[in-house]
């Protein structure tokens, strides 16, 4: 996704998205306000990647939303990293060619 990212609650407020939200993405599990959309694993999976402001302001984790639906769960958000650095380090975005 491209900036800007908006927050959760941004996304819930357009009418072709709060289905997903309020129904699939777990809403118990994350603060609407707290939490920016930077991407997700797209292609058809619908599992969102946000920055989760929750723990620390300055500092978000970055958790994805986990399907369970094959296991008759109900769907989670599951921590990815504990900072956007080691996100970034994970996805080697910090290295060069």
């Amino acid at each position: 996704m491209a900036p800007p990212f908006p927050t959760v609650a941004k996304r819930r407020q357009d009418p072709r998205q709060i289905e997903f939200w309020d129904k699939f993405a777990a809403p118990e599990g994350i603060s609407p306000e707290l939490s920016v959309d930077i991407g997700g694993f797209e292609l058809g999976s619908d599992s969102p990647i946000l920055l989760d402001f929750r723990e620390d302001p300055k500092n978000p984790t970055v958790v994805r939303l986990k399907w369970r639906k094959a296991e008759g769960l109900p769907n989670v958000w599951v921590r990815c990293a504990g900072s956007f650095d080691e996100f970034a380090d994970m996805l080697g975005l910090d290295q060069k060619d």
